[in-house]
């Protein structure tokens, strides 16, 4: 065939087309950890659900559908759903280098929008199960700066959980009861997500790691208050205070995934090491699972091929997806049919694509049915996205991976029409020569400017049109 090879069918930027979730009151604070969010039954669609009578999981999903980055892979979601039946997270290992990141370097959330990213990452959630309505009373109260329980000098929140804490709080922070230094949210939840107009509490509610702002520029809580410090004169009082171990965490994490970003293949074992530890939460080990995607050689294949097994459906998405450019194909390929029959769409979509990535088109059987099950999930997707440049050209390299250029053509033609800058006239190509329209495919690549990314691959197209056809 004179057409291009395709590049990952993957999503790529985020759409927000859902709902509002509807407000609720807070329940008292709970201890229980969440359970993997696939482990429950879903909410009838005739049920009248209650969002404090879910458990954490599910409760968090409901505000999840909006406060998160992530990419909409169906409609309809209803409160009681699981999230991931119709959301896959944009994290930070699938996005590009940029001014303006979404994510600090380990991978906790930069930009606003994102609240449910943070809390999902935080121990209050992931060991306490605590939920956005423990402290959000009415949700949609954008005037958090005068609601009375969330001042930054009221910690009773917080201290109902920590009681130990609240009763010796100065014992704890090494400052006075009275000051900002002693305030939970002033050290735990320091003003590190970026709006547009503000500055915006960040939501995992860690421990100060000034090591991260040393290595990765990542602020810490110390140095914002005290900026006319270092950050190793905070390291200083902190390993003073508290010794280094609560921070080792954050520091791994960042190590790993900016070398990772980096390509140094250093990153693998600690980057395995991640995806195999429970206790850093289904978030950050699907980003480790999604940056071991860049490295090839068994250490990271063989934690992928793992992961797909894993009980966190976000993990097994992200691993399964991640498998899709595997040099072991005669081994990923059980897996990924296997997870056609995963019980959450996302990890069958996520399946369906690295197989058709692999040159899988058809299988036999039941199989077959869920592969053309999950491709029209994907067509059904790519038509809701009708208006999003950058959706079409992922669903036109995702029709020529599957053989289907009339759709290909369709979908690129839409992006280069949303947006002419979009880089898909190569793949436009591409597809008018699977439909041995060469003359047409011929055209495309010539209006292709040097100096463009996609000007070598055109012209050896053009070579491989030329010798199917000859010279013109």
């Amino acid at each position: 065939s004179a057409a291009p090879a395709a590049r990952s069918a993957a999503p790529s930027a985020p759409t927000a087309r859902s709902a509002d979730p509807r407000a609720a009151a807070p329940a008292a604070s709970t201890t229980q950890p969440p359970t993997p969010a696939d482990t429950r039954p879903p909410a009838s669609s005739d049920d009248i659900v209650v969002q404090t009578r879910l458990d954490a999981a599910r409760n968090t999903m409901v505000c999840a559908q909006c406060h998160s980055f992530r990419d909409i892979y169906a409609l309809g979601y209803t409160a009681g759903a699981n999230y991931y039946d119709y959301f896959f997270p944009v994290l930070e290992y699938g996005l590009q280098d940029d001014g303006d990141p979404a994510y600090w370097a380990d991978g906790r959330t930069r930009r606003f929008s994102n609240d449910a990213f943070g809390l999902w990452q935080s121990e209050c959630f992931l060991k306490g199960g605590v939920t956005c309505l423990n402290c959000h009373a009415v949700p949609h109260n954008t005037d958090i700066d005068r609601n009375p329980q969330l001042r930054p000098d009221a910690n009773a929140l917080c201290t109902q959980c920590h009681k130990d804490i609240g009763q010796a709080t100065a014992a704890h922070t090494h400052h006075a009861a009275s000051s900002a230094g002693s305030s939970c949210v002033e050290c735990h939840m320091p003003r590190t997500v970026y709006s547009i107009k503000a500055q915006i509490r960040d939501h995992s509610m860690t421990v100060p790691v000034p090591e991260n702002t040393i290595r990765h520029d990542i602020p810490n809580a110390c140095n914002l208050c005290h900026k006319d410090r270092s950050a190793q004169w905070a390291i200083e009082n902190l390993d003073r205070w508290y010794g280094d171990r609560s921070r080792q965490k954050l520091i791994r994490r960042a190590d790993a995934f900016a070398a990772a970003r980096k390509g140094d293949a250093a990153a693998v074992p600690r980057l395995v090491a991640i995806l195999n530890e429970p206790g850093e939460g289904a978030l950050v080990r699907a980003n480790a699972a999604g940056h071991l995607g860049r490295f090839r050689g068994a250490e990271a294949f063989d934690a992928l091929l793992h992961a797909t097994a894993d009980s966190e459906p976000l993990v097994r998405a992200v691993a399964t997806l991640s498998l899709k450019a595997s040099e072991d194909r005669a081994t990923a390929a059980p897996a990924l049919v296997k997870a056609l029959a995963d019980p959450v769409a996302t990890v069958r979509l996520a399946a369906m694509v690295a197989l058709v990535n692999m040159g899988v088109r058809e299988l036999p059987g039941p199989d077959g049915a869920r592969l053309q099950s999950a491709m029209a999930m994907f067509r059904a997707r790519a038509q809701f996205n009708a208006d999003d440049a950058g959706q079409q050209v992922a669903a036109g390299e995702f029709y020529l991976l599957a053989a289907d250029p009339t759709r290909a053509i369709a979908a690129l033609e839409s992006g280069l029409k949303l947006d002419p800058t979009v880089p898909a006239a190569y793949l436009l190509a591409g597809a008018y020569a699977e439909q041995s329209d060469y003359t047409r495919a011929r055209e495309i690549l010539l209006a292709i400017p040097p100096g463009d990314a996609q000007f070598d691959k055109a012209q050896r197209l053009l070579k491989a049109i030329a010798a199917r056809t000859g010279p013109h």
